[in-house]
């Protein structure tokens, strides 16, 4: 049973906590080189969107912390 929610957890983490701000990170970075703007269009929403991230990820891995296991820490576990 552990291995299963150490599985599902390391799935959920990398696309969630790594993959997903990895392509927002480098499209944020790169689209202002593209079009010659000299900054991005909206930096206080860029902002709010990083602390959305860190609320977001803040409450994934806090289901480390449940007494079921990560794995049950969900709407349909």
């Amino acid at each position: 049973e552990q291995f299963n929610q150490a599985f599902t957890m390391h799935g959920t983490v990398m696309l969630l906590m790594f993959a997903t701000p990895l392509f927002a990170g480098f499209a944020n970075w790169i689209m202002p080189l593209q079009i010659g703007a000299p900054d991005v269009a909206f930096p206080r929403l860029n902002m709010f969107a990083y602390w959305l991230y860190l609320f977001g990820s803040t409450i994934a891995v806090g289901g480390f912390l449940t007494p079921q296991g990560a794995a049950d820490f969900g709407w349909f576990a």
